[in-house]
């Protein structure tokens, strides 16, 4: 007969541990396959020794939804920001992106009344002569970018916020082009940005304008729990230089950092002071500031850092 453990020395039951973890290595690469890349994620704060696994079943699911992705920093991240983008616009289409010039050009008409032909906007395009011929980019990717980023960038956003347009059919090449472009600039980019500066709201080219998933940090005040993230939905502009605003704005203020196993951490240079941050990035605030001004209400200051992959 087993003798019972003197007084206060009963024996503590053990917590359970997650089934999982009791899972062979082969056993859990098999179930992972079918995960999202979001269940990915949660499986790598269980165990850390499972980053290998994970890691490559994003690797294959990745290359599986595009075999054009064949190569990232992060397989994880990459898998999120494609997951989220078939998910919405579906998965690359055989159309080129020039093809979707003309339906951006009417939406452009349509909203702001401006006209003008393709070949004249890009002659007219500085951005695309610079990317093309300061930052040294591939000819496509400077007049696509220069494009969606400048003269449609008002129709591009509108396209990319409305899910009816993208059922419509509507620049989903365009949107893959965009991201394929980014990324091959931010590879190229061999220095971080410089802490550049974007107004989160009340101009027509700030970051709420054109991207509703912004409106998250409204009402932010300093002081405020910097644990708030969020995933951007269309490319954001930002400057290096800020221009005039008036007293009591909030500017967004993104601190760039090198690129790392997590990702890319730094806003892409489009010359001439200004950085475009992707769209389906994951952009976190770090703190959160008053800025006393000359006359009027201090400005906000969100210091945010962005990861994209």
């Amino acid at each position: 007969m087993a003798s019972s453990p003197p007084d206060g020395c009963a024996r503590k039951a053990s917590p359970p541990s997650p089934p999982m973890l009791w899972l062979p290595d082969e056993l859990l690469g098999y179930i992972a396959q079918f995960l999202p890349a979001r269940d990915l994620a949660a499986l790598l704060r269980v165990q850390q020794r499972w980053r290998p696994i994970v890691s490559d079943v994003a690797r294959r699911k990745l290359c599986c939804l595009d075999e054009s992705l064949r190569s990232s920093r992060c397989w994880l991240l990459a898998l999120a920001s494609v997951e989220a983008l078939v998910g919405v616009i579906g998965r690359r289409p055989e159309h080129g992106w020039v093809a979707e010039l003309p339906a951006l050009a009417q939406i452009r008409e349509q909203e702001a009344g401006v006209t003008g032909r393709i070949e004249t906007l890009l002659v007219k395009s500085a951005m695309a002569a610079e990317l093309r011929h300061g930052l040294c980019w591939p000819l496509e990717d400077a007049l696509g970018v220069a494009l969606l980023c400048t003269f449609f960038r008002g129709a591009f956003a509108k396209v990319l916020r409305r899910t009816a347009c993208y059922e419509s059919g509507v620049a989903p090449a365009s949107q893959w082009m965009l991201r394929d472009a980014l990324l091959s600039a931010a590879e190229r980019q061999q220095n971080p940005a410089p802490n550049v500066y974007a107004l989160l709201q009340g101009a027509k080219s700030s970051l709420c304008e054109n991207d509703p998933s912004w409106l998250a940090l409204e009402g932010i005040e300093a002081g405020s729990p910097t644990t708030l993230s969020l995933l951007t939905h269309s490319p954001a502009i930002a400057s290096a230089t800020r221009r005039e605003a008036r007293a009591g704005s909030t500017w967004v203020c993104f601190e760039s950092l090198p690129a790392s196993r997590a990702g890319h951490r730094s806003l892409i240079d489009l010359g001439s002071g200004f950085f475009l941050l992707p769209a389906l990035a994951c952009v976190s605030v770090t703190r959160i500031e008053k800025e006393p001004t000359n006359d009027g209400p201090p400005n906000l200051i969100i210091y945010m850092r962005a990861c994209f992959a």
